[in-house]
Order: C-alpha cells, then sequence, then structure tokens
C-alpha cells in the first residue's frame, strides 16, 4: 500500500511561491521540496492567478530552508539535557518571533484591505468574480 503524504495549504502556496519566483523548473523546486513534479504542477496550477506576476520575492525563498519539510534529513547528534533545554528555548524564541511577524503581515493585509477598499485575501473555494 502506497503512504499518501499530507501537505498544509501553507507548505503548498510555499512550494508554488517558490517555483514563480525563480527561474527553476518544477522538477527542480519538487526536488529541492522533496516533492514529486506532478504535484509542483497541481500546486503552481491552484495559486497560478496569485504568484504568476510576482517576481519580487527572491529574497523569501532562502527563509523557505526554515521552513519544515524542505531541509535534507540528517543524522542529528545527541544532545545533553542542558543542550535540549538550550535548543528548546531557542526554538520557543524562533516560534514566537513567527508568530508575531504573522500577526503582523495580518494586521498589514487588513489595514490594505480597508485603505484600497477591497479584497485581497482570496476565499478559498469560492468562485472569484471577474
Amino acid at each position: 500500500m502506497v503512504e499518501k503524504r499530507v501537505y498544509t495549504r501553507d507548505f503548498q502556496r510555499m512550494v508554488a511561491k517558490a517555483y514563480y519566483t525563480s527561474e527553476k523548473s518544477m522538477a527542480k523546486v519538487g526536488k529541492e521540496f522533496k516533492v514529486k513534479t506532478g504535484t509542483v504542477y497541481r500546486w503552481t496550477q491552484r495559486y497560478k492567478d496569485e504568484f504568476s506576476n510576482e517576481r519580487s520575492i527572491r529574497q523569501e525563498i532562502s527563509t523557505f530552508k526554515s521552513v519544515p519539510n524542505t531541509e535534507p534529513a540528517m543524522k542529528k547528534p545527541k544532545l545533553t539535557p542542558d543542550q535540549m533545554e538550550q535548543r528548546i528555548q531557542e526554538l520557543e524564541a524562533q516560534l514566537k518571533q513567527e508568530q508575531m511577524r504573522s500577526t503582523v503581515l495580518d494586521k498589514m493585509i487588513d489595514l490594505a484591505e480597508q485603505d484600497l477598499k477591497i479584497s485581497i485575501r482570496k476565499k478559498s473555494g469560492a468562485k472569484q468574480s471577474e
């Protein structure tokens, strides 16, 4: 029986964004993120309207390496309890910073929607008006 992998929408968007903001082929993007080329194709089609005209975010691609499912699998050395505690603190600090970043970005979108009086966020599943 083949194991079916389930990816988050954020991960799917990230892969599509990586394709549209780089000069890499779908196969190379798939290899980078350990996803089949056909899967990359489906995700790029799903987010085509959102990312196809976007080329100014190349610097964000470097942050993709810190997202789970993108780093190559490596054997990690055994850590002492003190090292584990320190690592936990580092990860909690990173999580807190990313949560704050997410909150700020959401607020920026809310303010832009309010000022421009347009809907920036897409409604998933709903057909968009033309």
